[in-house]
């Protein structure tokens, strides 16, 4: 289902995440055309943007994945080099009524839903 951005930055301000995986997903979703396209952007670049440690990034760009909330893709260019590509993962497209995430993502761990 197609959301424009301030539906999706709605969403995240009311989910359950925690301060720096709100900023990082509201960046992915700016550098991913408004969560139309994929964000190609590396850890380093992310970390820039949110002012957070790439190591810190890394590690909530796992937890958002696993919770649903992107999908990370890698594949080999042409070159054979190894990208990366980010697009908004199903927890990020349902409605906030019908909201049933796989995991909650809050204080920077992930734990299983009710």
């Amino acid at each position: 289902m197609h959301r424009d951005l301030t539906t999706r930055r709605r969403t995240i301000l009311r989910s359950p995440l925690g301060p720096a995986a709100k900023l990082l997903l509201w960046e992915i979703v700016d550098h991913a055309r408004h969560g139309r396209g994929d964000c190609t952007r590396t850890n380093a670049a992310l970390a820039a943007g949110v002012r957070l440690p790439r190591r810190h990034v890394g590690r909530l760009l796992d937890e958002l994945s696993r919770a649903g909330w992107l999908v990370v893709q890698r594949h080999v260019d042409r070159r054979g080099s190894v990208r990366r590509r980010i697009r908004m993962g199903p927890t990020l497209d349902l409605d906030d009524h019908t909201r049933e995430s796989p995991a909650l993502l809050t204080a920077g761990r992930v734990r299983q839903g009710p």
